[in-house]
């Protein structure tokens, strides 16, 4: 299979480094669609789940701005594996109408990782797209043996020439917020997933494009820096199918070297991600690999699903 790669800007307006053409919606969807499928995936114990999580909802979907009239419904179940061992569980849901979207993603460790950490975490994102992903609220609910019933509620405010992040009244963070510079113009980690999907739905991706998006996640905010790194076929259920590979790398910005009590802080460091996404109208995360405390997390989606 050859390689893949594509990439995005602020509050997912998308700025590439070489033009690409538009492929109309018409020319890639219409009426209702609906998949269901099995992913395998990793996930580790609570201080490596949430950069984990954020680099797989950065990485995982792409497909055309579909018209107002369409519907999209995706239901998608991860089996997560860290180090080659089972290691959560993870069911994904996506849902858009028109030019609103709903993303909501469930993580629940099994085996040894939930005798060692308990952890489970719930989120969901909602917007609208358009020439832009602008999302109006997230939600993400978390805890683990150490940690019992966080939550991460964010609202992002429309003013003039934008947007800004503000903390919801159901967010349990105690951290002060950031300052308004680093939380204007922002999308959140799952919002990146619709941004990433837009960007290859409306266009022929090229190898070598380009993306930036500046996300913030409720207490900290990095940068997803995006490229397209091959294209190519793969095969799948007996025929082949169309796909690219997507080099992404997580940038901390702001908010990293804060102590919110040892269990949750990420690695400061940029953390690269590797996925392989269908290059079609839906854009079905195949892959995704991300090292994590040196060993390879790996999400794969089960071979018997019919793409």
């Amino acid at each position: 299979m050859a390689a893949v790669g594509p990439c995005l800007r602020r509050c997912a307006h998308v700025r590439t480094g070489t033009e690409a053409r538009v492929v109309p919606p018409s020319a890639r969807s219409g009426g209702r669609r609906e998949f269901t499928g099995a992913v395998h995936v990793i996930v580790p114990e609570m201080p490596l789940c949430r950069p984990f999580l954020a680099a797989a909802l950065a990485a995982c979907i792409a497909m055309p701005t579909p018209p107002a009239s369409a519907t999209e419904s995706l239901s998608l179940r991860y089996a997560a594996t860290w180090g080659g061992g089972a290691a959560a569980e993870i069911r994904l849901q996506i849902e858009e109408d028109g030019a609103v979207f709903r993303n909501r993603v469930d993580i629940e460790t099994v085996g040894l990782a939930r005798l060692l950490s308990g952890f489970r975490a719930r989120a969901i994102s909602e917007g609208v797209t358009g020439s832009a992903v602008v999302p109006s609220a997230y939600d993400a609910i978390y805890d683990s043996r150490r940690r019992r019933d966080k939550r991460i509620n964010v609202q992002f405010i429309r003013m003039a020439g934008g947007t800004v992040a503000e903390d919801g009244s159901m967010d349990t963070n105690s951290d002060p917020l950031l300052p308004e510079e680093f939380r204007r113009d922002v999308i959140d980690p799952l919002s990146s997933l619709t941004a990433i999907r837009q960007f290859i739905r409306t266009r022929d991706v090229a190898v070598g494009e380009n993306f930036t998006l500046a996300v913030y996640d409720g207490k900290r905010r990095f940068d997803i820096d995006g490229r397209v790194h091959a294209a190519g076929t793969l095969d799948w259920h007996g025929g082949p199918i169309d796909v690219v590979r997507l080099q992404l790398t997580l940038r901390p910005i702001a908010g990293f070297d804060r102590d919110s009590g040892g269990d949750d802080r990420p690695d400061a460091a940029p953390r690269h991600v590797e996925v392989v996404v269908t290059n079609d109208g839906r854009a079905i995360p195949l892959l995704l690999s991300v090292p994590i405390a040196y060993v390879p997390a790996v999400v794969m989606l089960d071979r018997n699903t019919r793409l």
